[in-house]
């Protein structure tokens, strides 16, 4: 996602632009800023999960580790791109099987996002009733994986696919 990749870019450059100022002050530098994308965002990351054609969504579901002047580059940048940081992110529940996959790599920034099967999975569980359609493509999509996924942390499977789903 075009979006995605401008965030990333310009917060990378912010924040090297940061580390130079502070290194010309004889600051500390700062550690590198993680961030792992959760919820929508990581769908539309991920190339399979990019054909779920999941909804747009105006905020960001993420985990968040690093100093506080590097965090709030990220929330201004995100903020420019008329987004919002969704402050509850940490409360997300993830399956322990859960993976992050690596998106961006450099001495300031590290961007992974969470696996399309452990996004559905949190999303069959904690969710259900308003990611019934979403999660029935994914079934359509990851098939037995999936399916396997949410009966092991107790989902039931029956609610996506039985019957006629009401749009």
């Amino acid at each position: 996602m075009d979006m995605i990749r401008a965030i990333v870019t310009q917060v990378d450059e912010e924040l090297s632009r940061l580390t130079d100022e502070r290194r010309s002050e004889d600051l500390p530098g700062l550690k590198p800023l993680e961030i792992k994308v959760l919820g929508q965002m990581c769908l539309l990351m991920d190339p399979v999960g990019q054909s779920l054609n999941p909804a747009a969504t105006r905020d960001i579901d993420a985990l968040l580790m690093g100093d506080l002047p590097a965090i709030n580059i990220f929330r201004a940048v995100i903020k420019s791109h008329n987004l919002v940081f969704d402050e509850l992110s940490k409360e997300i529940w993830l399956p322990d099987a859960a993976v992050f996959i690596p998106y961006h790599s450099s001495e300031h920034l590290i961007v992974s996002y969470l696996d399309s099967i452990s996004a559905l999975t949190s999303k069959a569980i904690k969710a259900k009733e308003k990611n019934r359609y979403l999660i029935r493509r994914g079934l359509e999509v990851f098939g037995k994986p999936l399916e396997e996924a949410i009966v092991r942390y107790g989902g039931d499977i029956n609610y996506f696919v039985a019957g006629k789903l009401r749009l």
